[in-house]
C-alpha cells in the first residue's frame, strides 16, 4: 500500500519526471525541498 498514490518506482508520474530527466530520488528531494521552503516562508509571515 502507498501512502502516496502515484509516487511508487511503477507508477506513471515518477516515469514521465524520470524521462524528462528528473529521477525519482531527485523529485522526492525537490518536492520536500520546496515545502520546507514553503512552511519556513509561511511561519515568517505571521
Amino acid at each position: 500500500m502507498s501512502a502516496v498514490p502515484g509516487l511508487t518506482v511503477i507508477s506513471v508520474v515518477p516515469r514521465i519526471w524520470a524521462a524528462a530527466g528528473l529521477p525519482l530520488p531527485e523529485l522526492l528531494s525537490t518536492m520536500v525541498e520546496t515545502a520546507l521552503a514553503g512552511v519556513s516562508r509561511s511561519s515568517r509571515q505571521r
